[in-house]
């Protein structure tokens, strides 16, 4: 079953319950795996609040969200793995779910 964990400085999601949730569901529709209690109570989100200074890149910034899907192995083929990450829904939660205003020219967090 789907496991994601999203890590990101504290206080950059606002509704971490709900992200979490439509996170594993984006991921669950996305395996493609009956809409049945076993799937829904396994497969799930954890939101990972990082201390100030705990993330940066190479210039120092500190604007970025790690995302990590673990599945079992062969559960997402590479169609699925690719639908995952380019999934519209991913930046749509993004912006909805955080407390700093996306960049418009990239969509990454400010």
């Amino acid at each position: 079953m789907p496991m994601i964990d999203v890590y990101a400085t504290a206080g950059t999601f606002t509704r971490k319950h709900q992200l979490a949730a439509d996170l594993a569901t984006a991921v669950m529709t996305i395996e493609q795996v009956p809409d049945i209690p076993m799937f829904r109570q396994n497969t799930a989100a954890f939101i990972h609040d990082l201390p100030p200074g705990a993330l940066a890149n190479v210039d120092g910034q500190t604007n970025h969200v790690r995302i990590q899907v673990l599945t079992n192995a062969g559960a997402l083929d590479r169609r699925k793995q690719l639908a995952v990450v380019e999934r519209p829904a991913r930046r749509r939660m993004t912006q909805l779910h955080t407390t700093r205003n996306p960049s418009p020219s990239t969509g990454r967090i400010r």
